[in-house]
């Protein structure tokens, strides 16, 4: 008897946890991103042929962001959903992007890339390096909602101007977990190193 209420317990845990959300979301970033201030305020894009920035639209399990890494990449269980390629829109505004899909319960943001090194990206995402500079959106939780002929919107900007003027990137790609732990290592074996010196 306690065995069975004890694997009802469990399995009703399980389906909690595993919660689905239908995910009908009108995502979009209309207020234009601009470049650090550090690499001279503006626009991130120009309307001209050939300049491209990444935007992403991602669901993350816990109520918090982390940091992009290279390549674009996501980090822990976050996974990218949807993305979108600014091609030659002027002050790179997010245009209004539909998506559905039935998914976790969670949290969904969306974050746009600069270019590499100041300049406009290509339509790759390998051109997303480490120190890159991008921008997060809001973070807020799963729309669930199975109507798609009636999206809720979200929009990723915090300023909401059209003008060009709007959001500032003020994110930094991080390098990959990897590189991190070969920079400890490296620490480490220097610290040594010196000990023995002694």
């Amino acid at each position: 008897m306690k065995k069975g209420i004890t694997t009802t317990i469990v399995m009703f845990s399980l389906l909690l946890g595993t919660a689905h959300a239908n995910i009908n979301v009108l995502w979009s970033g209309l207020g234009g991103f601009n470049m650090p201030v550090i690499e001279g305020q503006g626009p991130i894009l120009d309307p001209f042929p050939g300049q491209v920035a990444l935007t992403q639209l991602i669901f993350t399990p816990d109520p918090f962001i982390s940091p992009a890494l290279p390549g674009g990449d996501v980090s822990g269980n976050e996974v990218i959903l949807d993305f979108y390629w600014n091609d030659e829109d002027e002050f790179g505004t997010v245009q209004p992007q539909n998506f559905t899909t039935t998914f976790s319960a969670g949290f969904i943001y969306a974050r746009i890339f600069e270019g590499v090194n100041g300049t406009p990206a290509t339509a790759d995402p390998a051109d997303i390096i480490a120190g890159q500079w991008y921008y997060a959106g809001p973070l807020v939780a799963t729309i669930d909602n199975s109507d798609p002929g009636d999206p809720d919107a979200y929009d990723m900007s915090r300023n909401l101007s059209t003008s060009g003027f709007g959001d500032d990137l003020d994110l930094q790609v991080v390098p990959e977990p990897s590189v991190f732990a070969l920079l400890g290592i490296g620490g480490l074996m220097l610290a040594l190193r010196r000990r023995f010196r002694k």
